[in-house]
């Protein structure tokens, strides 16, 4: 086998190449589509691209990849007077905790930020190290000088998110070339019919991006049981030809946006279609056979509502990630608390935690 994009030889060992990307949750990897070369210049250039779109989204849900590492951490986020990390499993770290400024006089004002009494004896060490002295001298220097202690909580964290753009396109339209390899075989993709999409993948092409892609984001058929199955913010790669061989792609992106693509205009298999869609909270629920039973219409598929309310959908579907989101974050946040008294006080699992509602009159 060839690779689709430069035709080099394929190989046992080639690096496996992940259909929809890891980043997204994706779990279906392949060695008979793209060859290593190609799939490390456009992971590291598309794939990249995509990937870093869907930080906020991954950290927000603390979603894993599918490989199973965590959320990505987000440094040195913004959260009004404060500049803050935030951790893959949602948690909050202060990207600068203390500064040790140099006065005039030889002396030192320290400005120290902590979370909790360890975290800021922590910080003491790491003070004491940076001026070449002992933890115990530091705070003998801090009782004994005027120290004012301010406690508050972070300020709001304002977010952006922005999706597609010339180089994660390309990442879009090569996961559904590569899907439709695994449908037809590489000889068809690498036929004339293809070269235009191929090209677009390797180069880009602004014409190509104006010409043959579309944002789509009008409601699935069969959303409802999409959603049963795979969650609220699964992806989904589906791809289709008709009778003439036209092959038209459609990309859904957690749920909350989607573009159709034409992959060729003529010449592909005729009447063919196949899909991936996964779960990125539970990476293991997906399927790569979804499509014997989602058989959109071609219609539909092939005719994206140009002038809909996609800014309407589009809030909709947001401020439903963002409920789920602090739903699902109280919940988390409330049983890290929990586990973390039970290790500071060494309670066993055999023991009892009994916890009691206190209710106002």
């Amino acid at each position: 086998m060839k690779c689709i994009f430069c035709e080099d030889e394929l190989f046992p060992a080639t690096k496996p190449e992940h259909i929809l990307l890891a980043a997204l949750g994706g779990k279906k990897t392949s060695r008979k589509i793209v060859c290593s070369e190609c799939n490390n210049d456009l992971g590291s250039v598309v794939d990249k691209e995509l990937t870093d779109q869907v930080a906020v989204v991954r950290s927000l849900l603390r979603l894993q990849s599918g490989d199973g590492s965590p959320a990505p951490m987000r440094k040195k986020v913004k959260a009004g007077e404060d500049v803050i990390n935030v951790l893959g499993d949602g948690k909050l770290e202060l990207s600068k905790p203390f500064e040790a400024i140099r006065n005039a006089d030889g002396t030192y004002a320290l400005s120290i930020k902590a979370a909790s009494l360890e975290e800021f004896e922590q910080n003491i060490r790491h003070i004491a190290a940076m001026l070449g002295t002992t933890e115990q001298h530091i705070m003998d220097q801090i009782n004994a000088s005027g120290v004012t202690q301010i406690t508050r909580r972070p300020g709001v964290i304002q977010q952006s998110l922005s999706f597609g753009g010339p180089l994660a396109n390309r990442s879009i339209v090569k996961s559904c070339l590569e899907l439709w390899a695994l449908e037809v075989g590489n000889e068809e993709i690498l036929s004339a019919s293809y070269g235009y999409t191929r090209r677009f993948v390797r180069l880009g092409d602004e014409a190509y991006a104006t010409s043959r892609i579309e944002l789509d984001s009008r409601y699935l058929p069969m959303l409802d049981e999409l959603k049963a199955k795979f969650g609220n913010f699964f992806n989904l790669i589906y791809v289709a030809s008709d009778e003439t061989g036209r092959v038209v792609g459609h990309f859904t992106l957690y749920n909350l946006i989607a573009w159709q693509i034409i992959l060729a205009d003529r010449g592909g298999s005729p009447n063919r279609r196949v899909a991936l869609i996964s779960n990125p909270e539970i990476p293991n629920e997906w399927s790569d056979t979804i499509a014997e039973g989602l058989a959109i219409n071609w219609g539909w598929l092939t005719s994206p509502d140009y002038y809909g309310d996609d800014l309407d959908r589009a809030s909709a579907r947001l401020a439903a990630l963002m409920k789920h989101h602090q739903k699902e974050s109280l919940s988390q946040n409330t049983l890290g608390i929990i586990e973390e008294v039970i290790a500071k006080h060494g309670l066993s699992e055999s023991q009892q935690i009994r916890c009691q509602r206190r209710r106002s009159a």
